[in-house]
């Protein structure tokens, strides 16, 4: 019975988070970031060893993805005590985005592309994340009632985890159907939905703030 009570108890709070506009999107940001990061590290050790064939540079590339990643969740962190965490988010997915639509073009336009630029991309794109994770990780007891703050890193963790290993399985199905360019396309846009829905927000708080300021009566 007690078991029964618990179960109840745990779907009634599952439910209630995913009617939190805000918990809804801090987990699709999440999916999309942990998505593309996965399908990013694939791609660009797929394409050193296949496409330039240069087994004996993948640590390198690894590494330079690996180590500022590390180096700035601790920055990262600091920021997000600092700053507004929505917007360090919004920055950094924009940012990442960026940078896997100028692969697109590299891709497209000048095949074979340079190691040098995979490795700086890496660079920047290691970082970047590192900036993310910290800032989503310190918003989350924001926008989640403490009772329920357990349960929502649990599925933020577990949608990560699932989104890491699927990544690979995804990016190589894509890379078999289309090339390169395409999957950098795909990366890049799962990169721009947590930038829109951040920005969905943004704009949903300006209006807010508005309309009360209206109310006092003030333009």
């Amino acid at each position: 019975m007690e078991q029964t009570q618990q179960a109840v108890e745990s779907v009634n709070e599952g439910d209630s988070l995913f009617r939190t506009r805000f918990f809804v999107m801090l987990w699709v940001a999440s999916l999309f970031s942990s998505l593309s990061m996965s399908m990013f590290m694939f791609v660009q050790s797929w394409y050193v060893v296949q496409g330039l064939g240069l087994e004996v540079a993948l640590g390198l590339v690894l590494i330079s993805l690996s180590v500022p990643r590390i180096i700035f969740m601790m920055v990262g962190g600091v920021l997000s005590d600092r700053k507004d965490q929505s917007r360090i988010m919004f920055l950094s997915d924009l940012s990442s985005a960026f940078l896997a639509l100028v692969l697109v073009l590299l891709f497209v336009f000048a095949q074979p592309v340079p190691l040098w630029v995979l490795v700086v991309n890496a660079i920047l794109f290691g970082t970047l994340g590192g900036i993310f994770e910290p800032a989503r990780d310190s918003i989350l007891p924001v926008v989640v009632h403490p009772e329920l703050l357990t349960r929502a890193n649990s599925i933020i963790q577990g949608t990560m985890q699932v989104a890491l290993f699927s990544g690979p399985l995804l990016a190589g199905i894509v890379l078999g159907i289309s090339g390169y360019g395409i999957l950098f396309l795909l990366i890049g846009v799962c990169l721009l939905e947590p930038f829109v829905f951040n920005l969905y927000e943004r704009i949903n708080q300006r209006r807010q703030n508005q309309t009360t300021y209206r109310g006092f009566g003030i333009s």
